[in-house]
C-alpha cells in the first residue's frame, strides 16, 4: 500500500507540473481606435491639382484619406485662381469640398520710350506710361499709345488667363507737317504742291498763247485763274495788265472809228401847205 501511494503521489505532482507549463489562452485584442478620415474634393472644371499640406495628392475629382487633425488644402488649375483653405478631419469622418474655379485675370505692364504716352485699351483711357493693369480679361485687346510729336502706336494683343505681360514700345518721331488744316507727310505735301504748280503753269501758258493770238478776254480770264491759285505769280500779273491795256486800246480805237464813221442824217422838212 505504501508503494502504491507513493506512485500515485508522484503521478499527481507530474501532472500538476505539466499543467503549470502550458500557456494560458490569450485574451482577444482590443480593436484600435480610428485615426483617419476622408476628404472628397470636386471642382468645376475638373482636372485641378489637389495639394494637402504642400504635397500633391491627386487631381479632381478625388477622395483622400487623411490623418485626423487639421490640414491645409490647396486646389490649382492653370488659367484659374487658386483656392486654399483649412480642413479639419475627424476620425472616420468625411469632409466634402466643391469649388467652382474663377478664371484668373491677366496683368499688363505698359511702358514706352519716351514715357508719358496716353494709353487706351479697347478705346478706354487707362492712364499714361508707365502704367500697370492688374485685372485684364483674357482674350484679344486693342492697344493704342499717343504722344505729342510722335506717331500713334497701335497693336492687337492677346493675353491668356493668369498671364503677366509687359510691353515697352519705342515711339517713332512724327515727321508730319500741317498743310491746309491737315497733318500729312512732307512727301505728300510736296506731291500736292508739285501737281498744283503743274496745273498753274498749264493755265498760264494757255493764257500766254491767248495773248499772242489777240484773245485778250480769254488771256485775262486765264491769268486771273492763275492768280487765284498763286497770288504772287509775276508772269500772270504782267500778262493780265498787258491784256487789259490792249483791250482798252481796242475799245478806244473802236470808239474813234465809230465816231468818224457815224453818218450825218439830214432831216427833210415838208413844205408848208397853204391854208384852204
Amino acid at each position: 500500500m505504501t508503494v502504491a501511494a507513493a506512485i500515485l503521489g508522484v503521478a499527481a505532482v507530474v501532472w500538476w507540473l505539466s499543467r503549470a507549463e502550458l500557456p494560458r489562452e490569450a485574451a482577444p485584442p482590443t480593436p484600435p481606435a480610428a485615426v483617419a478620415g476622408q476628404v472628397v474634393v470636386e471642382t468645376v472644371p475638373v482636372g485641378a491639382t489637389v495639394e494637402v499640406d504642400g504635397a500633391v495628392r491627386g487631381t479632381t475629382p478625388v477622395t483622400l484619406t487623411l490623418e485626423v487633425g487639421d490640414h491645409r488644402l490647396a486646389v490649382r488649375l492653370e488659367g484659374y485662381r487658386p483656392v486654399e483653405e483649412g480642413v479639419a478631419v475627424a476620425a472616420a469622418g468625411e469632409v466634402r469640398r466643391s469649388y467652382t474655379l474663377e478664371v484668373a485675370a491677366a496683368t499688363l505692364a505698359i511702358a514706352s520710350e519716351p514715357a508719358g504716352a496716353a494709353v487706351t485699351v479697347d478705346g478706354a483711357a487707362v492712364g499714361e506710361t508707365p502704367v500697370a493693369l492688374a485685372a485684364v480679361a483674357p482674350g484679344n485687346h486693342r492697344l493704342r499709345l499717343t504722344h505729342e510729336g510722335y506717331y500713334p502706336y497701335e497693336s492687337e494683343i492677346e493675353v491668356s488667363a493668369g498671364q503677366s505681360l509687359s510691353l515697352h514700345p519705342l515711339l517713332k518721331a512724327d515727321a508730319r507737317v500741317r498743310f491746309r488744316g491737315a497733318l500729312m507727310e512732307p512727301e505728300a505735301r510736296d506731291t500736292i504742291l508739285a501737281r498744283e504748280r503743274k496745273e498753274v503753269e498749264s493755265i498760264y501758258q494757255g493764257g500766254v498763247v491767248s495773248f499772242d493770238k489777240g484773245q485778250y478776254d480769254l488771256c485775262i480770264a486765264r491769268m486771273e485763274d492763275v492768280l487765284r491759285r498763286d497770288p504772287g505769280h509775276a508772269g500772270a500779273k504782267r500778262y493780265k495788265a498787258q491784256a487789259e491795256a490792249k483791250k482798252a486800246e481796242i475799245r478806244k480805237s473802236w470808239g474813234q472809228a465809230i465816231e468818224e464813221q457815224a453818218p450825218v442824217i439830214k432831216s427833210k422838212r415838208r413844205p408848208a401847205q397853204p391854208a384852204p
